[in-house]
């Protein structure tokens, strides 16, 4: 995954990007990991000077927590809040496809926005949860390219099953 380095600014590489790959060299690849650099990446960009200050002793985990959305602690009400979020977008989505469906008829475009429903709704609950730790804007942009990415993917796999 040392490839999402180059995705960060370069003055950000400049001064994190060899702490960054020894870090990324103990990591196993999980699809979590490389969401947070992506993560990190547009806030990198997004907020070129909101740079953590640190001391000597203190440089490596400065950085780790700069880059990685680190699971904090949630409290049961934003838990909660997060989880009802998920649900309404998820149950919002469903019933825009099947109003869609009902309204033109069976579409491979209106099956991808039934099918991208819950991860989108996923995105979206992450908003104060996971993403929190993120700059507004940035968070904006991983949920709206996020959301259109898996649209799209849901789009090319149901268009491709009505070739098949």
């Amino acid at each position: 995954m040392r490839w999402a380095l180059w995705l960060y600014p370069a003055s950000w590489r400049r001064r994190y990007g060899a702490e960054l790959a020894d870090h990324l060299a103990n990591e196993p690849f999980r699809l979590r990991t490389l969401a947070d650099l992506l993560a990190g990446a547009a806030d990198a960009w997004f907020n070129p000077n909101n740079v953590p200050r640190e001391t000597e002793t203190q440089g490596a985990s400065v950085m780790i927590k700069a880059v990685r959305c680190t699971s904090s602690e949630f409290s049961k009400g934003e838990s909660l809040r997060s989880a009802g979020l998920m649900l309404g977008v998820a149950l919002l989505l469903t019933t825009i496809s099947v109003t869609l469906d009902k309204t033109f008829g069976d579409h491979f475009a209106i099956e991808a926005l039934s099918y991208a429903a819950f991860f989108i709704a996923l995105l979206v609950s992450s908003n104060g949860t996971y993403l929190r730790p993120y700059s507004s804007t940035a968070r904006f942009t991983i949920i709206t390219a996020g959301s259109i990415g898996w649209y799209l993917f849901f789009l090319a796999v149901t268009w491709f099953g009505t070739r098949i």
